[in-house]
């Protein structure tokens, strides 16, 4: 077989143009002169990178090598083994692979003397079949005031068949350019006291987007340190069989109420009421229990803990 050497033999040529008097014209001499075999390779090939195109195809690029005179081709082997395709340029689409099937890359540079650079890092890719199935709802959207112009939104992860890649947030009917990976997100820059209404989608890795949450609203205001007022008219009364109803006047804030907490002998319940009543149960019958109550904001600001009222359920 021919080599490419041979093929693409470099020659210089040299024109000599010399004036006579011969005829009174000019001799054009041309001397064709060939120039010194090349035994100098290619650089090694850097960069090698493979991106899934799906459906059995896999993308290879790389950085261009160099070489003292030209690199004409690039050899690409898969699995060791030499394709047939010898791309001259710095990419190569690989096709009829398996998906789901793990395949191992390298690429040299040869020019045009047939010289041949050094392998390539080896470089692995696999490709998947074609995703048309869009993540699930998105539950469980939670906004809540992050104060001074910020809002936090929480909510439950999606699912995909094959696994999400992000989230879009929709405030107000339109999207976000802050795409979350994670299920929390704080949004800024907004208007103290203004309403905003905000849903959020799952995408997967292959850009489907998945139905938007139920749109939830919150509103930002300035930061709180203000406590609410003293809950005050604390009132407990019997409610029979190791129960007691406890109920008291609204507390007021600068900015609102968001809930109570009730101490019970001086420690607190974990129940949290956000109206003005409340019925403690599971208490002894004939046995006194003291009573209070504080109102909290929604910074978490807690007000004075109201006076102290004694109740004793009765069977």
């Amino acid at each position: 077989m021919e080599k490419r050497s041979d093929r693409n033999r470099n020659l210089a040529i040299i024109v000599i143009v010399v004036t006579a008097a011969v005829v009174g014209g000019s001799i054009l001499y041309v001397i064709q002169m060939e120039l010194p075999e090349d035994h100098t390779p290619p650089s090694k090939v850097e960069g090698l990178e493979i991106y899934d195109l799906r459906d059995g195809r896999l993308f290879l690029f790389w950085d261009e090598a160099t070489d003292n005179r030209k690199v004409v081709v690039y050899q690409i082997y898969r699995d060791g083994n030499l394709l047939p395709s010898e791309p001259s340029y710095p990419f190569y689409v690989d096709t009829a692979l398996i998906d789901g099937t793990l395949y191992f890359y390298q690429v040299r540079a040869v020019d045009s003397s047939d010289n041949v650079g050094d392998f390539s890092s080896t470089v692995s890719g696999m490709p998947t079949p074609s995703d048309n199935v869009p993540p699930s709802r998105v539950e469980g959207l939670v906004v809540e005031n992050a104060f001074d112009g910020r809002l936090n939104l929480t909510w439950d992860g999606a699912f995909d068949n094959v696994a999400v890649d992000h989230y879009t947030i929709h405030r107000d009917g339109v999207a976000l350019i802050d795409e979350p990976l994670t299920t929390f997100f704080q949004d800024t820059g907004l208007t103290n006291n203004q309403i905003y209404a905000y849903e959020v989608a799952a995408v997967d890795t292959s850009g489907n987007e998945g139905q938007r949450s139920v749109q939830v609203s919150g509103m930002s205001t300035e930061y709180d340190s203000e406590p609410p007022s003293k809950v005050m008219a604390l009132v407990v009364t019997d409610a029979k069989d190791g129960k007691l109803n406890l109920t008291w006047d609204p507390a007021t804030d600068n900015v609102g109420v968001a809930k109570y907490h009730v101490y019970r002998d001086g420690s607190r319940l974990t129940d949290e009421p956000t109206g003005t009543a409340f019925q403690d149960t599971g208490l002894v019958d004939g046995q006194l229990y003291e009573y209070e109550v504080s109102a909290v904001d929604a910074q978490g600001n807690e007000g004075p803990k109201s006076d102290p009222v004694s109740g004793t359920p009765t069977p």
